[in-house]
């Protein structure tokens, strides 16, 4: 049972490196820096919520980064 699912699980992740392997470069980098942007925009939106709820501290954007 579980020799079987470690074997479907390595088949899976070869197919899973097969596939990656034939996207383009430029793709891979424009979907990284498409994460990396959604990423950052939503630490500033929190950042947002915890200074409208803690008016009195002073948050820091790279304590939310950091987070």
């Amino acid at each position: 049972m579980i020799e079987s699912a470690l074997s479907d699980l390595a088949g899976w992740f070869g197919d899973l490196i097969e596939n990656v392997g034939s996207i383009g470069l430029g793709y891979l980098i424009l979907g990284c820096l498409l994460q990396w942007g959604q990423t950052l925009l939503n630490s500033v939106a929190w950042r947002n919520v915890l200074q409208a709820s803690y008016p009195e501290k002073h948050i820091l954007q790279k304590e939310i980064w950091a987070g």
